[in-house]
């Protein structure tokens, strides 16, 4: 981000998170700081047999206790989206699709709590239209993680 050596995010007049860009956008200490750096997808997720259960699927545990319920912050650009024939098990329906030049942005419904619709950007490499199910995986080293509080 091209904006200044050092940000300094304020929310309500207060200081949030200080740091480079790149120290904010890989590390942020909660989604206001997340969504600093433009949209961002918010699921929940609960730990449950090892692993953080998601609308998306099992998601690897980073350090969270049983049971806790997780916010989780996922990246348009995080997503693999590969196309499925008919309507499989684990399959999401594409809703809407964008054409921006190289890049598509593509929403689908994974029925979340909140908003349902999850945006993935990918590239115009594979052909997607409306109505497609797709298979959707997740960078999971990308992925941003805080317990919800009570």
């Amino acid at each position: 981000m091209l904006i200044a050596d050092q940000i300094i995010l304020m929310s309500d007049g207060k200081i949030v998170q200080d740091g480079t860009s790149k120290e904010l956008f890989n590390n942020p200490k909660n989604d206001f700081v997340a969504s600093f750096f433009g949209y961002i997808n918010r699921l929940d997720g609960v730990v449950a047999n090892g692993v953080i259960q998601t609308v998306l699927g099992e998601i690897p545990n980073q350090g969270f206790e049983k049971g806790e319920q997780i916010n989780m912050l996922v990246r348009p650009h995080d997503f693999k989206l590969k196309k499925e024939k008919g309507e499989p098990k684990n399959s999401f329906m594409i809703e809407d699709i964008k054409f921006l030049g190289s890049n598509i942005h593509i929403w689908f419904n994974a029925g979340n709590s909140g908003n349902n619709d999850i945006l993935a950007i990918q590239t115009n490499n594979e052909r997607f239209i409306k109505g497609d199910h797709i298979k959707v995986n997740v960078d999971t080293r990308n992925l941003i993680m805080f317990k919800q509080s009570s």
